[in-house]
C-alpha cells in the first residue's frame, strides 16, 4: 500500500470498501416491494502496520536506511496527518506484490490511531476517506 508515494512499511492489513448509496423511490404502485434507484458512490480504506524504527548510525548497532522497511513509518503519516487541512487529498494506491497499482484514488487521511503493551510490538491502524473516484490501475 501507497500513500502520497509512501510504501507502508511493515502494512499487516487493510480493507478496501466501496459502496453505492440508494434513493427509496418505494410508491402505492410498487405491489408491496420497495424500489430504489442508484446514487453517489464513496469508497474507505482503512490499514494496520507494526510501528518501526530505523536509529541512525551506529545506535544499537543498527544503520539508518538499511532495514528496507519503506518510507511510510507512523511517524511519516503523523507528520502528513498534522500538515494536512481538513480537505487535503492524499494519493493511495494499493499495489499487488508486483508493485502494479490495481486500485488508486485521492482521498483524506481520517484518522489515526496507535496501540502496544509492554512486552509486545506497537501497532497504528489509519483510515482513508475517499474523495473523488478511484480507478483501476494507475492514476
Amino acid at each position: 500500500m501507497k500513500i502520497n508515494n509512501m510504501v507502508i512499511a511493515r502494512c499487516t492489513d487493510f480493507s478496501f470498501s466501496a459502496d453505492r448509496d440508494t434513493i427509496d423511490i418505494t410508491s402505492f404502485d410498487t405491489a408491496g416491494f420497495t424500489e430504489y434507484l442508484s446514487d453517489n458512490k464513496n469508497w474507505t480504506i482503512s490499514f494496520g502496520s507494526m510501528v518501526t524504527r530505523e536509529a541512525a548510525t551506529g545506535e544499537l548497532g543498527y544503520i539508518s536506511g538499511m532495514t528496507g522497511l519503506g518510507s511510510g513509518t507512523y511517524e511519516n503519516l503523523l507528520d502528513l496527518f498534522l500538515s494536512a487541512t481538513g480537505d487535503y487529498p492524499v494519493v493511495v494506491g494499493l499495489n499487488d506484490s508486483g508493485g502494479s497499482a490495481w486500485i488508486q484514488g485521492y482521498g483524506i487521511l481520517q484518522s489515526l490511531s496507535v496501540d502496544g503493551a509492554v512486552g509486545d510490538k506497537a501497532t497504528y491502524s489509519g483510515n482513508i476517506q475517499g474523495s473523488g473516484q478511484f480507478v483501476r490501475g494507475s492514476l
